[in-house]
């Protein structure tokens, strides 16, 4: 493998053997690197998969002993911050970049579905990315009917309610507990429903943290995109 600086896309395994692990690359533009993880998603079904950047040195190849497995269909889940935790003012620009940033990572890998949670932040910016690239939306969202969003101003209020009326489907969890027990169970619906989670995560505790968590020990492949939303 080349030395040098690019995308590397990275598989690596919990099941035994524990060490193996597939990286292709290097890619100088992330819409390529995500294509191909989309491309060997499916030979490589049991490992967690990533893209990273690598400077001045080879990610290592391993050849894994997993057999190939069909490909099925790609539901990318979102998961991430809502404006407050996102380190930059709520500006028409931040808006616009974040469903730019969505549109770059969803627009390769073409996905089958896209499932958001539409709290205002990433989730909202994913699923008007979805909508933008006419691709099947769902949307999850927690406790009962118009509780999520009846403290948002009337224009975030009609933002949410137009991309409900634009999803394939849509859904409300946990309307039998208390509102933040209801995010926790709707987080976990979409992690049992995706086969790739796309995450704008800090790093820190959070309910995005513990979804990214949940995700990954259910061995769904979380891709965290923390950092390309500042200009």
């Amino acid at each position: 493998m080349p030395v040098g600086r690019g995308w590397y896309v990275k598989a690596t395994r919990y099941a035994f053997p524990y060490s193996t692990l597939l990286a292709s690359g290097p890619f100088y533009e992330h819409g390529p690197a995500y294509a191909e993880m989309r491309r060997i998603r499916p030979l490589y079904p049991e490992a967690h998969m990533d893209v990273v950047m690598e400077t001045g040195k080879s990610l290592p190849v391993r050849t894994p002993r997993s057999t190939p497995q069909p490909q099925g269909p790609l539901v990318v889940a979102g998961t991430g911050h809502r404006w407050q935790r996102l380190d930059i003012p709520r500006t028409p620009a931040a808006e616009s970049r974040l469903v730019a940033i969505a549109r770059a990572f969803l627009e390769p890998l073409n996905p089958d579905r896209v499932i958001s949670g539409l709290a205002l932040g990433w989730d909202t910016a994913l699923a008007m990315a979805a909508v933008q690239l006419h691709l099947p939306l769902e949307c999850c969202m927690p406790g009962k009917r118009g509780q999520q969003e009846s403290r948002w101003d009337w224009g975030d209020q009609g933002t949410h309610e137009w991309l409900v009326r634009q999803s394939v489907a849509h859904s409300w969890i946990g309307a039998e507990y208390p509102f933040p027990k209801a995010c926790v169970e709707r987080d976990l619906y979409m992690v049992h429903r995706a086969s790739l989670m796309v995450a704008l995560w800090n790093g820190q505790p959070s309910g995005t943290g513990t979804t990214v968590r949940a995700a990954d020990r259910k061995g769904i492949p979380v891709v965290n995109l923390w950092g390309l939303h500042r200009a």
